[in-house]
């Protein structure tokens, strides 16, 4: 469990070449969350790269990154959202850098 808090949860599953960290929210408004990534793994500077967003109404995979910064990342939760991000240091390098 990388957090808990009052209305969000976020966890990982890793292994040493990739990094999935979920995290769902329950509260009915919209939330900036920091999130650890450096506990599951994740390098302290790079990006990851959303898999899936969702919301009470729907989802989307549409191709977006996120910045890590200091090993934390930095996200807008929506409404009783979610998303699924990924770090693959084996089969996506660029992730690891600032590049897009």
């Amino acid at each position: 469990m990388l957090k808990n808090q009052d209305g969000y949860l976020a966890y990982a599953r890793f292994t040493e070449e990739e990094q999935i960290v979920v995290v769902v929210s329950s509260e009915e408004e919209q939330r900036e969350v920091r999130i650890p990534v450096w506990e599951a793994g994740v390098a302290d500077q790079g990006k990851m790269e959303y898999l899936m967003r969702s919301t009470s109404e729907g989802w989307n995979t549409e191709k977006k990154f996120c910045p890590v910064v200091a090993g934390e990342i930095h996200i807008t939760l929506p409404p009783l959202g979610s998303v699924v991000m990924l770090q693959n240091k084996r089969h996506v390098p660029e992730l690891l850098t600032d590049g897009e």
